[in-house]
């Protein structure tokens, strides 16, 4: 076990580790019954030291995540979450994995690596003993969502597992066409969606204009500039990294619009950080307004 965990935590090969072993247990035997007990009485204070500060340091990183997850219940059901049992566990052989079973309390008992795989198991059981389909707000697909008068037993113990480090949903046309017009209420449905989904990774570009409407202005471009080589919101798509920079199609972006964004994406994010889930941004394009050109006297741009 001790030289599994230094393999998987450090990567110490199993046979340095079990030598360093065999060399410290030979050294303590073959000193005498005084040698062993001289060295226990400093290694066991010092292994329950650690034992003890390792699963406060656990306890720590994963202090948010249980109640993020029943609070997704909840909402999703409301009532529901006394009826599962939620844990994290730090185990190599369960990363990226979640489990579900019976618990002994008739209650389901869901353990995973961390919350956005909790949230998986979640969303598993409801689909898969449950008939339940969680769908979109605005897209549909609800059915059976409701607290079951008597919840299913899982039976024999489940696992799944990932067989990759990220799963990733949305793409940029997906903003423009639906999510500009998402308030919180519509980003809460979702980002719950995304969860009980499994997914861990998404595009998180709402609220970007206001970053760089402050980053060009800061700079020396003019308001009506910078606002005029964002498109409109139904077309934000095109200007945010496709073909379409400083047409003003549908625009000028009105400060508004950036200032609402950008506060939504602050609660979307932390909702999302909160289940797991982690927001990506696209990399620079190079794409930037034409009065830089004058402004820097650059004529490389």
């Amino acid at each position: 076990v001790v030289a599994t965990s230094l393999e998987a935590s450090f990567g110490v090969p199993p046979w340095a580790s079990g030598a360093a072993l065999v060399l410290l247990l030979g050294i303590t035997i073959f000193g005498g019954i005084q040698r062993i007990a001289r060295v226990a009485e400093v290694v066991v204070p010092v292994m329950a030291v650690s034992y003890l500060l390792s699963a406060l340091v656990v306890i720590g990183l994963h202090i948010d995540e249980v109640p993020a997850v029943f609070a997704l219940i909840d909402r999703v059901l409301p009532g529901a979450s006394s009826h599962f049992v939620l844990a994290t566990v730090n185990d190599t052989a369960t990363k990226n994995c979640f489990s579900v079973s019976d618990s002994p309390d008739g209650k389901v008992a869901i353990l995973a690596s961390d919350a956005s795989l909790l949230a998986a198991g979640v969303g598993y059981y409801l689909r898969e003993h449950c008939n339940m389909t969680i769908g979109w707000v605005r897209g549909g697909g609800d059915g059976n969502v409701r607290v079951p008068a008597s919840w299913p037993a899982v039976g024999k113990q489940e696992a799944r597992c990932r067989h990759v480090d990220h799963l990733y949903f949305m793409n940029v046309c997906t903003h423009s066409y639906s999510l500009v017009w998402y308030g919180w209420a519509e980003w809460e449905r979702l980002l719950d969606w995304m969860a009980l989904s499994g997914f861990n990774n998404y595009l998180a570009m709402t609220g970007q204009e206001e970053v760089a409407y402050r980053a060009f202005t800061s700079l020396g471009v003019a308001d009506a500039d910078v606002r005029s080589w964002f498109n409109g919101p139904a077309f934000l798509t095109w200007s945010r990294g496709q073909n379409e920079y400083g047409a003003g199609i549908g625009g000028p972006l009105p400060r508004s619009f950036m200032r609402s964004q950008y506060a939504l994406q602050k609660k979307i994010l932390a909702r999302a950080r909160s289940l797991g889930m982690v927001g990506q941004l696209p990399g620079f394009q190079g794409n930037i307004p034409i009065r830089l050109k004058t402004i820097l006297a650059d004529d490389n741009i």
